[in-house]
């Protein structure tokens, strides 16, 4: 190779190191002006945004470490901030929740039952029992075991039917056929919030009532009556255990919420 080829290929790979240097230059200003970013977030209180962008800076600058260091103290401040933003909006709703359950709840009489089922709400223009004449009920559950069954549908035939299904119409013609899977004496179910919450909301959204209930099973089927106070009591119960269910999942954010801030003043001053 002659000195004529020999200078160009050196020249060549000067321009390539000169390249690379400058390709981690430009990921040093990239870094620098993402950080500042940031910063201008955590200004604003945009802290949302600001813990989004650190963990973004983490994945996408992993040799940058003296500003990745710098901001584990700032996502700790950004998650308290996060967390002050938050309570007084969960606050606000559970207060409203209180007070709407508390309004609803006036219009139900709660009920012990002789045997060894949990106790429950009823509607006021719904008390009574099912067990010895057709007749469904709504009751809203205030047991241990509300968080899993807020509300439930009793069904009574009257008489053994071997009941297995119960078809329900309603006056605006929206029709909901429910499986009953375990029945007792053929005539006694109760329905989970999974098989009626549909109707429920049908009944309270729409202003809507029950125009025909009938149940069946193996051995005939029984026509059950439904007054249109007691269409409005399962709108009612349904909307109860909504608002119960809503105001249950915002207590337990705001202890959430509580224990983020803790640990992100913790994390905050650890990382001082």
């Amino acid at each position: 190779m002659t000195l004529r080829h020999i200078f160009p290929a050196v020249f060549a790979i000067a321009l390539s190191g000169c390249s690379g240097n400058g390709s981690g230059l430009s990921q040093r200003d990239s870094a620098e002006a993402l950080n500042a970013e940031i910063e201008t977030a955590m200004t604003q209180g945009n802290y949302s945004k600001a813990i989004t962008d650190i963990d973004s800076f983490s994945r996408t600058f992993p040799l940058q470490t003296d500003i990745r260091r710098k901001l584990l103290n700032t996502r700790a401040k950004a998650a308290e901030g996060l967390a002050i933003q938050s309570i007084p909006r969960l606050d606000a709703g559970i207060a409203a929740a209180q007070a709407g359950m508390d309004s609803m709840q006036n219009d139900f009489v709660s009920v012990q039952p002789a045997t060894s089922l949990p106790p429950y709400l009823v509607h006021k223009g719904c008390q009574g029992t099912v067990d010895s004449s057709p007749r469904i009920q709504a009751r809203v559950n205030t047991g241990a075991d509300a968080t899993d069954t807020p509300w439930v549908l009793a069904v009574g035939t009257g008489r053994d039917i071997g009941l297995n299904h119960l078809v329900i119409n309603t006056a605006q013609g929206a029709t909901y056929t429910i499986s009953v899977n375990e029945s007792v004496g053929g005539m006694l179910a109760s329905l989970r919030p999974e098989q009626i919450d549909g109707l429920g909301r049908q009944l309270a959204a729409n202003n809507d009532k029950i125009a025909q209930a009938t149940a069946s099973g193996s051995k005939g089927s029984v026509k059950i009556p439904v007054s249109d106070a007691e269409s409005h009591g399962i709108a009612a119960a349904w909307q109860l255990s909504a608002q119960r269910d809503s105001l249950r999942k915002m207590l337990i954010e705001r202890e959430k919420t509580e224990r983020i801030l803790q640990m992100s003043r913790d994390k905050a001053a650890n990382s001082l």
